[in-house]
């Protein structure tokens, strides 16, 4: 049955974007963005969750130059599911200062995991939201996770879970048995709405704490707290800065479906409130992804 679709507006334009009130280090690394072109070469997933923001790599380096970022993660969206064309196409024109993480379809060719790794591939993206959707079990997700590790280790890759905070609370005592990197997405997205409460997220962050493999993506607080308040985000934040500022990783989420109209220069600038350290704040934006995604 086809589900209600978010609906996407206009993506903002970058001269509109207000700057940071601090000063980026150079080789600031946007650890999570996407690309999204109205292209036939690119076709969409049977029911996306989303109507397409135009969202083109000249949109993206055009904010990237207005913020200071250099550096960029490529993240595939779940709108063009296991086909990396898109993202592809646009890390073959950005080169060195880029990489990618994307969805892959089930037994790749050995052809196709050897471009994706000579492109700058560096993840193996999980969508949780659909195991979810499709009613898999906790035996099934753990199954899953078990075998994209597996791949992902061979390839030097890590993997990244997209992952509605419940899942991620169920798989915080399995997650470091998997012994490779991994990255969570928006602080874990542990969200009241879903019922989750502070305790469930201070067991995340003991996780963040204790393995080395657990690094934690800084992004998208507008997904946890959807009331336009600040209080809750920026104390997770905090949180799990304090905990592992090594493993702490940063990113816009450009170009923020469902609120396109966000001013991503104030994203950034929240990050001087969670973390008003400079040489912390700069270990997350350019040390740690420049050591995760081998820069």
């Amino acid at each position: 049955m086809q589900r209600d679709k978010w609906i996407s507006e206009a993506v903002r334009s970058a001269d509109s974007l207000s700057q940071p009130g601090f000063a980026l280090p150079r080789l600031t690394c946007d650890t999570h963005m996407h690309i999204l072109v109205p292209d036939a070469r690119y076709p969409a997933i049977d029911e996306p969750r989303y109507t397409l923001p135009p969202a083109s790599l000249s949109q993206y380096l055009a904010m990237a130059s207005r913020i200071g970022v250099k550096r960029m993660v490529f993240v595939q969206p779940s709108y063009y599911g296991t086909d990396n064309s898109c993202l592809l196409d646009a890390m073959e024109e950005i080169g060195g200062r880029c990489r990618g993480v994307v969805f892959l379809p089930p037994a790749p060719p050995a052809s196709l995991l050897d471009r994706l790794t000579r492109c700058g591939v560096k993840g193996l993206r999980l969508d949780l939201f659909q195991a979810k959707t499709a009613n898999a079990g906790l035996p099934e997700i753990r199954a899953m996770l078990k075998s994209s590790a597996d791949l992902a280790r061979g390839l030097g890759w890590h993997i990244e879970l997209y992952a509605p905070g419940r899942i991620v609370r169920e798989l915080i005592s399995y997650l470091p048995e998997l012994n490779i990197d991994f990255t969570v997405n928006h602080m874990g997205y542990m969200t009241e709405a879903e019922g989750l409460c502070d305790a469930d997220f201070r067991q995340f962050v003991a996780l963040a704490a204790a393995s080395e493999h657990c690094w934690v993506k800084l992004t998208a607080p507008y997904r946890i707290v959807k009331d336009g308040s600040h209080a809750r985000a920026d104390w997770m934040a905090r949180e799990l800065i304090g905990a592992a500022p090594s493993r702490m990783l940063w990113g816009t989420d450009w170009p923020h479906v469902m609120a396109t109209g966000l001013d991503t220069g104030a994203i950034v600038g929240r990050l001087e409130t969670w973390c008003p350290v400079k040489a912390m704040r700069d270990r997350i934006l350019a040390d740690n992804p420049a050591r995760l995604y081998d820069f």
